[in-house]
């Protein structure tokens, strides 16, 4: 496995940014559903929490890309990693991710896994993003969902003007609200992340999964240098 072998193909400039957005956010998020209709549950005390944990990450996106080269992958990783560890829901999404596989793993490999999962997430995010060309993201407004799960829509836009819309599924099971999977233009990177992940459970096992994740964390941190 490489850094390629777990992101789209490549195409335009911001387009392609914004797919490795898209499956970046689908390794740190659980597979949840968007309900297109139906009145949500979520609290009404907790509005705009939810929006500020997206703008946290817009915010962050935004700051390694600005400091690209100056910062370093390591100055990226370490900025963007100190946001995952509340963003991000990471024990709840690592096995989610996995759905029935999860029952397979061994506790001490749950553990590599849930830990894999974050340093992938942090390594190609502070891969990708290294540089700014005049990239924006804008949040359009919050939506309750069922249970206590909340959607944030927002929009990026590159430096061309291009636009992609996303959608972000929280939830506040823990205190603050927490990603917990992102939709870009109606498509979830998680659902594509987790065939793979399972998929290579089932041809090969837990071991090859977890070893070709630390190899893919590995090679983006050695093809920044």
């Amino acid at each position: 496995m490489n850094p390629t072998a777990m992101s789209p193909a490549p195409v335009r400039a911001h387009t392609a940014r914004l797919r490795i957005l898209a499956l970046c956010l689908g390794v740190v998020a659980a597979v949840v559903s968007l309900p297109s209709s139906g009145q949500g549950t979520a609290e009404a005390s907790t509005a705009g929490g939810a929006m500020t944990t997206v703008q946290r990450l817009h915010d962050a996106l935004i700051e390694v890309m600005r400091g690209g080269e100056e910062m370093g992958y390591a100055g990226r990783y370490k900025r963007l990693a100190g946001e995952f560890d509340t963003l991000f829901d990471v024990p709840y999404i690592a096995r989610l991710l996995l759905g029935a596989e999860w029952r397979s793993l061994g506790p001490a490999q749950r553990e590599r896994f849930k830990n894999l999962v974050f340093e992938y997430a942090a390594g190609t995010f502070a891969s990708r993003f290294n540089r700014f060309e005049g990239e924006r993201f804008d949040l359009e407004f919050e939506k309750p969902l069922q249970g206590t799960r909340m959607q944030v829509r927002g929009r990026f836009t590159g430096g061309d003007g291009e636009t992609l819309q996303l959608d972000y599924a929280l939830h506040n099971r823990r205190g603050p609200w927490q990603i917990v999977d992102v939709y870009y233009d109606g498509v979830s990177g998680t659902r594509i992340q987790r065939n793979e992940f399972v998929g290579i459970i089932e041809s090969q096992g837990v071991d090859a999964l977890l070893e070709q994740l630390a190899e893919t964390v590995e090679l983006l941190e050695a093809g920044d240098e």
